[in-house]
């Protein structure tokens, strides 16, 4: 039996890269292309173990309006998926790529987060915080 390696990402993200001829702050822009990539520090490193052919379980929390670009990832590189999905969309984080100079702006948008009343809080319960605990200890 071989090893299997398991990832824990609790702040995914997805990367929306967008190419622009030049980027000129204060005017409108026409983007060239744009891309979204799952994304975050677990997710990527859960790719790069699937790449090398080690067997890779995902675990973490991804919002359930936009998981396609982390499903497609998964099944793509044979990924095991092994995340939770909450009500929500996971964050997405925008890279905007001037062409002309090669250099990137990052644009880090706000942690999913709900609103009850006037209390921002995270999303997680106490509840689902154990189901990751449990998956983890499962998948180890």
């Amino acid at each position: 039996m071989s090893a299997r390696a398991v990832t824990i990402t609790l702040n995914p993200a997805i990367d929306q890269t967008v190419r622009l001829a030049h980027l000129r702050p204060g005017n409108v822009h026409r983007a060239r292309s744009s891309r979204d990539d799952a994304g975050g520090k677990g997710i990527n490193v859960a790719a790069c173990l699937a790449d090398w052919g080690v067997p890779t379980t995902a675990l973490g929390v991804l919002g359930d309006g936009n998981d396609g670009v982390f499903s497609a990832l998964f099944a793509e590189r044979g990924i095991a998926d092994a995340c939770l999905r909450v009500a929500g969309r996971t964050r997405t984080n925008i890279k905007l790529v001037e062409e002309a100079s090669g250099e990137t702006t990052d644009v880090l948008l706000f942690l999913m987060r709900r609103k009850i009343g006037n209390d921002r809080s995270a999303i997680l319960s106490d509840g689902k915080k154990r189901r990751i605990l449990q998956s983890a200890a499962e998948n180890a």
